[in-house]
């Protein structure tokens, strides 16, 4: 069974995401598809309480009416720092596989320098399963990477934070920017 993992902070879910899950329900013999928001970061503080997160994760979920889609939120309260390799074991373990785990084109440069022992470096480069998702001027040099797949979608330039910082409510799904309004903003329709 094949199994995708989308990790992020979905603070909150964008058109973005959205373009990124509806490609990956075009890969061939996908069971689910896993919404994880991450937990607590080092390099992130987020801008939305945890309780609306949910909430707008939900609703986006909700969006798709796809049973294949879920929320999991295993990693959402947790007091530990969500990782990569932390997902991969966690879901390993439990079952049996390792999922497929999705990153962006930009990604790709960063994860050499990832804070992991080299042995655990070199499992996430060359052994566990990846989709890496190609975007426009990133260049995929994946020449020492293995286990991938690049997946071609086109996918909006949609960042979370210009709907909270700019209030770049287009940048969202109706159902989602409808419960955006009414909980971050107090605007009731």
């Amino acid at each position: 069974p094949n199994k995708i993992i989308l990790g992020s902070a979905f603070c909150p879910p964008t058109i973005g995401h959205h373009a990124i899950v509806n490609a990956l329900r075009t890969i061939e013999n996908i069971d689910t598809i896993r919404l994880v928001p991450s937990g607590p970061r080092i390099d992130k503080v987020y801008a939305l309480h945890n309780d609306i997160r949910r909430k707008l994760i939900e609703v986006f979920v909700s969006e798709f009416d796809d049973p294949r889609i879920i929320a999991d939120f295993t990693f959402f309260d947790s007091s530990e720092q969500t990782t990569t390799l932390g997902m991969d074991q966690y879901y390993r373990e439990k079952n049996g596989v390792s999922p497929i785990q999705v990153f962006g084109a930009d990604v790709v440069k960063t994860m050499e320098t990832w804070p992991n022992s080299p042995e655990d470096r070199r499992y996430i480069l060359e052994q566990m399963p990846k989709i890496f998702l190609s975007r426009s001027g990133v260049e995929l040099d994946l020449s020492w990477r293995g286990n991938y797949q690049i997946l071609d979608a086109d996918i909006p330039e949609a960042s979370s934070t210009a709907v909270r910082e700019h209030g770049r409510l287009d940048l969202l799904t109706t159902w989602v920017r409808e419960v955006y309004e009414r909980l971050v903003l107090g605007r009731v329709r």
